[in-house]
């Protein structure tokens, strides 16, 4: 009753507390005591660690019990909010490109320019998140990492196989020749956008395998092929392009730099998301769209720069996510959407590529206007976004998941020869009263 007691005046005092600077008053319990100590405003509620005081005004909850303003944590906020936005750009280049694939003006020319600008911050940040998502499961065992690798193999496996099945019904339209062995090769040498699948289980299990080894020599090593850019494409051309399109496989030597910097540096990133400043921001990405605009007009001369351009735009946005991510609506929408992205990124091929064959085949002339070309790379996005997230809702409601998720019997096998029985846990028993003998007095 006491401990209890102290910890109702530990969260009456921790709704009171007046932040020091930029720091915070940590109250833990241990025992029957109470611990007092001042460090770094991170958001924190457990059994142990009851509050952290943060800088600014206070929030009022529905109870009336006054808590610190809501600020960026380490996964659900700030992350989420570069994932969904990462993965709608994705979906919206994937739109300008079918775009200009069928018409060409000055707005489409507009259009592939804000595409290429964006180029060194779509992917290597996605990739950079999807490391420091991934850098507590690298330390664990192979067994419990199954889910990250035949997991992701799985869903990589069976949305190329549907998209495949999506051009075999358009094959009268498009007339593409399609054959078994070009779906199983197109497995091995990805030449669609699932590529991306693929590249997250060959790069966990690079930084699972390298986790022992020097960070510096793995990091080094990895970004040759980025910071030779055009020779490593060249590379893929000449080796494997006499036997068979190399497809993406040099995308995946690009970024494997990006998904190790997120897993081995995971805490430095989240620290530099905590020291994010909108000065420091503007500077930066003031700084990054006029080098990206440079390198559009000189694409041939920044090939070998393009590694630190890709840093220049992932600090730029770390930061100004971290920012936006403390505002309620964007963080409300970032931890929809953020824990949303897979449905988006699989969903957008197979909708995406209906889309292209209807503006190539049948004589549409939805984007002959200049006010149609400057809307379809927002509307068509937002649309199949839309889309995507509905089509999932339906499914993890529905006997549909498995287009979502893997099997547990993959990711998660029990031991052979193990049978799990529940565990019950016996109810308390109380105690049969038992008679006491009390003298009475003779008469």
């Amino acid at each position: 009753m006491e401990t209890q007691h102290g910890k109702f005046v530990a969260l009456i005092t921790y709704a009171c507390i007046v932040p020091i600077g930029s720091r915070g008053l940590i109250l833990r319990f241990r025992g029957n005591s109470l611990l007092v100590s001042i460090s770094s405003p991170t958001w924190a509620s457990n059994d142990e660690s009851v509050a952290v005081a943060r800088m600014g005004a206070a929030r009022k909850t529905d109870s009336g019990v006054a808590y610190p303003p809501k600020a960026a944590t380490d996964r659900s906020d700030w992350i989420d909010l570069i994932k969904a936005t990462s993965v709608i750009l994705v979906v919206q280049m994937h739109f300008v490109l079918s775009m200009l694939e069928v018409t060409g003006s000055e707005v489409t020319g507009f259009w592939h320019a804000f595409i290429t600008v964006l180029e060194p911050f779509r992917m290597p940040t996605f990739f950079l998140v999807s490391g420091m998502l991934a850098a507590g499961a690298i330390n664990r065992g192979w067994g419990t990492s199954r889910k990250r690798t035949l997991g992701t193999m799985y869903l990589y496996v069976l949305w190329s196989l549907i998209l495949a099945g999506t051009m075999l019904l358009t094959l009268p339209l498009t007339g593409l020749t399609m054959s078994p062995g070009t779906v199983l090769t197109g497995l091995l040498f990805p030449a669609d956008g699932y590529w991306y699948l693929l590249a997250l289980v060959v790069f966990f299990v690079v930084a699972k395998a390298a986790r022992n080894v020097p960070v510096w020599l793995v990091l080094g090593l990895a970004a040759v092929p980025n910071i030779l850019r055009p020779e490593t494409q060249a590379f893929f051309e000449n080796v494997i392009g006499p036997f068979h399109s190399p497809g993406m496989l040099h995308a995946i030597a690009l970024n494997l730099v990006f998904f190790l910097i997120g897993a081995y540096h995971k805490q430095a990133l989240l620290d530099l998301g905590r020291a994010a400043r909108w000065p420091l921001v503007a500077l930066l990405g003031g700084a990054g769209v006029l080098l990206s605009l440079i390198r559009f007009n000189n694409p041939d001369t920044w090939g070998n720069q393009f590694f630190l351009l890709c840093l220049l735009w992932i600090a730029t946005g770390i930061m100004a996510a971290s920012l936006i991510a403390r505002y309620e609506h964007p963080r409300r929408f970032a931890h929809y959407v953020g824990a949303r992205t897979l449905p988006i990124f699989v969903l957008q091929f197979p909708l995406i590529f209906l889309t292209k064959v209807w503006l190539a085949e049948s004589g549409s002339t939805v984007l002959d206007g200049w006010a149609a070309q400057a809307l379809y790379p927002i509307v068509a996005p937002a649309l199949v976004v839309a889309a995507a997230l509905v089509l999932y809702r339906v499914a993890m409601a529905s006997n549909l998941r498995f287009l979502f998720e893997a099997p547990q019997w993959a990711i998660a096998p029990g031991r052979s020869g193990q049978i799990r029985l529940p565990v019950r846990t016996p109810k308390p028993t109380t105690p049969e009263p038992t008679a006491t003998l009390v003298p009475v007095a003779s008469a």
